[in-house]
Protein backbone atom coordinates (compact mmCIF):
# COMPACT_ATOMS: atom_id res chain seq x y z
CA UNK A 1 0.00 0.00 0.00
CA UNK A 2 1.23 3.47 -0.86
CA UNK A 3 0.38 6.12 1.73
CA UNK A 4 -0.17 8.69 -1.00
CA UNK A 5 0.27 8.76 -4.77
CA UNK A 6 0.63 12.52 -4.88
CA UNK A 7 3.96 14.10 -5.69
CA UNK A 8 5.89 15.02 -2.57
CA UNK A 9 6.33 18.68 -1.65
CA UNK A 10 8.19 18.67 1.62
CA UNK A 11 8.32 22.43 2.14
CA UNK A 12 5.33 24.70 1.92
CA UNK A 13 5.76 28.09 0.21
CA UNK A 14 5.97 29.83 3.61
CA UNK A 15 8.85 27.60 4.63
CA UNK A 16 10.65 28.21 1.34
CA UNK A 17 10.42 31.94 1.97
CA UNK A 18 11.68 31.47 5.50
CA UNK A 19 14.68 29.49 4.31
CA UNK A 20 15.54 32.39 2.00
CA UNK A 21 15.36 34.89 4.83
CA UNK A 22 12.05 36.57 3.94
CA UNK A 23 10.05 35.45 6.96
CA UNK A 24 11.06 34.98 10.57
CA UNK A 25 10.64 31.52 12.10
CA UNK A 26 8.62 32.85 15.04
CA UNK A 27 6.23 34.59 12.67
CA UNK A 28 5.64 31.35 10.77
CA UNK A 29 5.00 29.43 14.00
CA UNK A 30 2.44 32.03 15.09
CA UNK A 31 0.80 32.02 11.67
CA UNK A 32 0.60 28.24 11.58
CA UNK A 33 -0.92 28.21 15.04
CA UNK A 34 -3.55 30.73 13.98
CA UNK A 35 -4.64 28.67 10.96
CA UNK A 36 -4.31 25.26 12.61
CA UNK A 37 -8.03 24.86 13.25
CA UNK A 38 -8.77 25.40 9.56
CA UNK A 39 -6.23 22.82 8.38
CA UNK A 40 -7.46 19.77 10.28
CA UNK A 41 -10.70 17.83 10.56
CA UNK A 42 -12.01 18.39 14.09
CA UNK A 43 -12.25 14.65 14.84
CA UNK A 44 -8.56 14.11 14.13
CA UNK A 45 -7.58 17.21 16.08
CA UNK A 46 -9.43 15.94 19.13
CA UNK A 47 -7.84 12.52 18.87
CA UNK A 48 -4.37 13.98 18.48
CA UNK A 49 -4.76 16.07 21.61
CA UNK A 50 -6.16 13.22 23.72
CA UNK A 51 -2.97 11.18 23.61
CA UNK A 52 -0.31 10.69 26.27
CA UNK A 53 1.38 14.07 26.96
CA UNK A 54 4.68 14.95 25.35
CA UNK A 55 7.90 14.71 27.34
CA UNK A 56 9.79 17.88 28.21
CA UNK A 57 12.63 16.65 25.99
CA UNK A 58 10.45 17.07 22.88
CA UNK A 59 10.98 20.84 23.06
CA UNK A 60 14.73 20.22 22.77
CA UNK A 61 14.17 17.84 19.85
CA UNK A 62 12.37 20.43 17.72
CA UNK A 63 15.42 21.56 15.78
CA UNK A 64 13.78 22.03 12.38
CA UNK A 65 10.65 23.68 11.00
CA UNK A 66 9.54 20.36 9.48
CA UNK A 67 9.45 18.75 12.93
CA UNK A 68 7.78 21.78 14.52
CA UNK A 69 5.12 21.81 11.80
CA UNK A 70 4.44 18.09 12.23
CA UNK A 71 4.01 18.46 15.99
CA UNK A 72 1.78 21.49 15.55
CA UNK A 73 -0.35 19.73 12.94
CA UNK A 74 -0.80 16.59 15.06
CA UNK A 75 -1.08 17.97 18.59
CA UNK A 76 -2.27 21.52 17.95
CA UNK A 77 -1.10 24.82 19.47
CA UNK A 78 -2.10 23.74 23.00
CA UNK A 79 -0.15 20.48 23.12
CA UNK A 80 0.34 19.18 26.66
CA UNK A 81 3.94 18.79 27.84
CA UNK A 82 5.27 17.37 31.07
CA UNK A 83 7.61 19.68 32.91
CA UNK A 84 11.28 18.76 33.17
CA UNK A 85 10.73 17.94 36.86
CA UNK A 86 7.82 15.64 36.05
CA UNK A 87 9.69 13.94 33.19
CA UNK A 88 12.81 13.29 35.29
CA UNK A 89 11.04 11.97 38.38
CA UNK A 90 11.41 8.28 39.27
CA UNK A 91 7.62 8.00 39.34
CA UNK A 92 7.10 10.04 36.18
CA UNK A 93 3.85 9.38 34.31
CA UNK A 94 4.07 8.08 30.72
CA UNK A 95 5.00 10.70 28.14
CA UNK A 96 5.80 10.64 24.44
CA UNK A 97 9.18 11.44 22.96
CA UNK A 98 9.98 11.91 19.28
CA UNK A 99 11.36 8.80 17.57
CA UNK A 100 11.38 9.82 13.89
CA UNK A 101 9.81 11.98 11.20
CA UNK A 102 9.61 9.80 8.10
CA UNK A 103 9.04 11.16 4.60
CA UNK A 104 7.19 9.33 1.86
CA UNK A 105 5.74 10.31 -1.52
CA UNK A 106 3.17 12.94 -0.57
CA UNK A 107 3.07 12.02 3.11
CA UNK A 108 4.91 12.23 6.40
CA UNK A 109 4.73 9.93 9.42
CA UNK A 110 5.57 11.29 12.86
CA UNK A 111 6.66 8.37 15.05
CA UNK A 112 6.63 8.77 18.83
CA UNK A 113 7.63 6.39 21.61
CA UNK A 114 6.56 6.06 25.23
CA UNK A 115 7.14 3.67 28.12
CA UNK A 116 4.92 2.69 31.01
CA UNK A 117 6.30 5.59 33.03
CA UNK A 118 8.75 5.79 35.90
CA UNK A 119 12.45 5.02 35.66
CA UNK A 120 13.30 2.96 32.59
CA UNK A 121 16.69 1.22 32.26
CA UNK A 122 18.68 1.32 29.03
CA UNK A 123 17.30 -1.29 26.64
CA UNK A 124 13.77 -1.23 28.07
CA UNK A 125 10.97 -1.61 25.54
CA UNK A 126 9.13 1.49 24.37
CA UNK A 127 5.81 1.57 22.53
CA UNK A 128 5.74 3.16 19.09
CA UNK A 129 2.85 5.16 17.67
CA UNK A 130 2.52 6.62 14.16
CA UNK A 131 0.71 9.86 13.26
CA UNK A 132 -0.05 10.03 9.53
CA UNK A 133 0.18 13.36 7.70
CA UNK A 134 -0.88 13.52 4.05
CA UNK A 135 -0.13 16.34 1.64
CA UNK A 136 -3.50 17.60 0.36
CA UNK A 137 -4.58 20.92 -1.06
CA UNK A 138 -1.19 22.56 -0.60
CA UNK A 139 -0.71 21.58 3.05
CA UNK A 140 -0.07 18.58 5.26
CA UNK A 141 -3.21 17.32 6.99
CA UNK A 142 -3.44 14.99 9.97
CA UNK A 143 -5.38 11.95 8.73
CA UNK A 144 -4.95 9.20 11.29
CA UNK A 145 -3.11 7.42 14.11
CA UNK A 146 -1.84 3.88 14.60
CA UNK A 147 -1.11 3.70 18.34
CA UNK A 148 1.28 1.16 19.81
CA UNK A 149 1.89 -0.48 16.43
CA UNK A 150 5.23 -1.87 17.57
CA UNK A 151 8.04 -1.66 20.09
CA UNK A 152 11.49 -0.12 20.15
CA UNK A 153 14.28 -0.10 22.68
CA UNK A 154 15.13 2.93 24.75
CA UNK A 155 18.71 4.10 24.32
CA UNK A 156 20.02 7.35 25.76
CA UNK A 157 16.50 8.72 26.17
CA UNK A 158 15.47 7.90 22.60
CA UNK A 159 14.49 4.97 20.43
CA UNK A 160 16.69 2.99 18.06
CA UNK A 161 17.18 4.31 14.53
CA UNK A 162 13.96 4.33 12.47
CA UNK A 163 14.03 4.81 8.70
CA UNK A 164 11.51 4.86 5.85
CA UNK A 165 11.85 1.99 3.38
CA UNK A 166 10.10 0.79 0.26
CA UNK A 167 8.95 -2.84 0.45
CA UNK A 168 8.06 -3.74 -3.12
CA UNK A 169 4.89 -1.78 -3.88
CA UNK A 170 4.34 -0.81 -0.22
CA UNK A 171 5.67 1.98 1.96
CA UNK A 172 7.16 0.80 5.22
CA UNK A 173 9.67 1.44 7.97
CA UNK A 174 12.67 -0.28 9.48
CA UNK A 175 13.29 -0.06 13.24
CA UNK A 176 16.76 -1.01 14.48
CA UNK A 177 17.31 -2.37 17.97
CA UNK A 178 19.76 -4.44 19.94
CA UNK A 179 20.72 -5.92 23.27
CA UNK A 180 23.70 -7.25 25.17
CA UNK A 181 24.25 -9.56 28.10
CA UNK A 182 26.65 -12.16 29.49
CA UNK A 183 29.33 -11.03 27.08
CA UNK A 184 27.22 -11.36 23.94
CA UNK A 185 25.81 -8.57 21.79
CA UNK A 186 23.22 -8.55 19.03
CA UNK A 187 21.42 -6.12 16.74
CA UNK A 188 18.31 -6.67 14.67
CA UNK A 189 15.91 -4.77 12.42
CA UNK A 190 12.13 -4.96 12.59
CA UNK A 191 10.12 -4.23 9.44
CA UNK A 192 6.64 -2.71 9.28
CA UNK A 193 4.45 -2.06 6.26
CA UNK A 194 1.48 0.24 5.66
CA UNK A 195 -1.38 -2.01 4.59
CA UNK A 196 -5.19 -2.04 4.80
CA UNK A 197 -5.29 1.37 6.44
CA UNK A 198 -2.91 0.42 9.24
CA UNK A 199 0.60 -0.76 10.03
CA UNK A 200 1.45 -4.46 9.98
CA UNK A 201 4.54 -6.08 11.48
CA UNK A 202 6.53 -8.34 9.16
CA UNK A 203 8.83 -9.51 11.94
CA UNK A 204 12.49 -8.91 12.75
CA UNK A 205 15.78 -10.03 11.22
CA UNK A 206 19.00 -10.37 13.27
CA UNK A 207 21.87 -8.49 11.62
CA UNK A 208 24.76 -8.27 14.13
CA UNK A 209 26.21 -10.72 16.63
CA UNK A 210 29.43 -10.96 18.62
CA UNK A 211 30.88 -12.69 21.67
CA UNK A 212 33.67 -10.21 22.38
CA UNK A 213 32.69 -9.91 26.04
CA UNK A 214 33.12 -13.63 26.73
CA UNK A 215 36.85 -14.00 26.12
CA UNK A 216 40.17 -12.15 26.24
CA UNK A 217 41.59 -14.34 23.48
CA UNK A 218 41.19 -12.47 20.16
CA UNK A 219 41.34 -15.80 18.31
CA UNK A 220 38.07 -16.85 19.95
CA UNK A 221 36.18 -13.67 19.15
CA UNK A 222 33.43 -14.05 16.54
CA UNK A 223 31.78 -11.05 14.91
CA UNK A 224 28.94 -11.06 12.39
CA UNK A 225 27.74 -8.10 10.36
CA UNK A 226 24.65 -8.16 8.13
CA UNK A 227 23.84 -5.70 5.33
CA UNK A 228 20.46 -5.22 3.67
CA UNK A 229 20.10 -4.67 -0.06
CA UNK A 230 17.50 -1.93 0.29
CA UNK A 231 16.99 -1.70 -3.49
CA UNK A 232 15.84 -5.33 -3.63
CA UNK A 233 13.34 -5.29 -0.77
CA UNK A 234 10.04 -6.94 -1.67
CA UNK A 235 6.63 -6.82 0.02
CA UNK A 236 7.48 -9.78 2.26
CA UNK A 237 11.08 -10.74 1.37
CA UNK A 238 14.34 -9.16 2.51
CA UNK A 239 17.81 -10.08 1.18
CA UNK A 240 20.74 -9.91 3.62
CA UNK A 241 24.48 -10.45 3.12
CA UNK A 242 26.31 -11.57 6.27
CA UNK A 243 30.05 -11.27 6.89
CA UNK A 244 31.38 -13.58 9.63
CA UNK A 245 34.87 -12.99 11.04
CA UNK A 246 36.52 -15.55 13.32
CA UNK A 247 40.13 -16.59 13.96
CA UNK A 248 41.42 -14.54 11.03
CA UNK A 249 38.93 -16.05 8.57
CA UNK A 250 36.16 -14.25 6.73
CA UNK A 251 33.03 -16.02 5.50
CA UNK A 252 30.25 -14.53 3.36
CA UNK A 253 26.63 -15.74 3.61
CA UNK A 254 23.71 -14.60 1.45
CA UNK A 255 20.18 -15.10 2.73
CA UNK A 256 16.61 -14.30 1.66
CA UNK A 257 14.25 -13.87 4.61
CA UNK A 258 10.51 -14.37 4.01
CA UNK A 259 7.83 -12.93 6.30
CA UNK A 260 5.22 -15.55 7.20
CA UNK A 261 2.43 -14.61 9.63
CA UNK A 262 4.46 -11.75 11.12
CA UNK A 263 7.72 -13.70 11.49
CA UNK A 264 10.75 -13.89 9.20
CA UNK A 265 11.95 -17.35 8.19
CA UNK A 266 14.95 -18.27 6.06
CA UNK A 267 13.56 -18.96 2.58
CA UNK A 268 16.77 -19.48 0.61
CA UNK A 269 20.52 -19.16 0.93
CA UNK A 270 22.21 -19.46 4.31
CA UNK A 271 23.04 -17.48 7.45
CA UNK A 272 25.77 -17.97 10.11
CA UNK A 273 24.93 -20.64 12.66
CA UNK A 274 25.07 -18.03 15.46
CA UNK A 275 22.29 -16.06 13.76
CA UNK A 276 20.13 -19.16 13.39
CA UNK A 277 20.75 -20.19 17.02
CA UNK A 278 19.78 -16.68 18.17
CA UNK A 279 16.51 -16.95 16.25
CA UNK A 280 15.74 -20.36 17.72
CA UNK A 281 16.31 -19.07 21.26
CA UNK A 282 14.24 -15.95 20.75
Amino acid sequence: MIISNQKTKWKLPLLQLANRGFLHKAFIAALLASIWVFCLPSAFAAEGNSTIPLCASVKRQMGSLDVEMAILTVFGPNAKYLSTTESDADDAPPCQTLAALLRYDGAEVLVTSHTDGGFQPRGADSYLSAYILRYEGGAFRFVGIDRNFGTGEMSGGGTGNITAVRLGSDDGMMVKGGSSGQGFGEEHSSFYTFVNGGIASLGYIPTEWDNSGTTDDPRKIISINGKFDLKRLQNDRVPVTYTRKADGRIQIFKAIWHSVHGKFVLESGSAPKEIMEYLNIN
